[in-house]
């Protein structure tokens, strides 16, 4: 995913964090669920309360003292079972 890591109307400020936004694509609403990394300079995040055989839509920013930056583009992603010993889950985002 790319995504614009300052918003266009700040000048130079530091990246605090990313957000995360997510939700079933088959809802009809707008409403994305946000989590906030704060400091994070990972690449990998686990996003709690998904449903295998779902799939979600998702998308990132960066946040800084003056707000969030432009979210990515949503890309869909599907869950899938990751571990059989710990039922852990992941969005698998397909990157077409």
């Amino acid at each position: 995913m790319k995504t614009s890591l300052i918003p266009e109307d700040a000048v130079n400020p530091a990246i605090l964090g990313y957000v995360i936004s997510f939700k079933r694509s088959s809802c009809t609403d707008n409403n994305y669920i946000k989590c906030y990394l704060k400091g994070e300079s990972s690449f990998c995040h686990v996003i709690r309360g998904v449903h295998q055989g779902h799939t979600y839509e998702v998308q990132v920013a960066a946040y800084n003292i003056a707000g969030e930056g432009k979210h990515s583009l949503p890309k869909l992603g599907k869950i899938y079972e990751v571990s059989m010993i710990s039922l852990r889950y992941a969005i698998i985002l397909n990157q077409k």
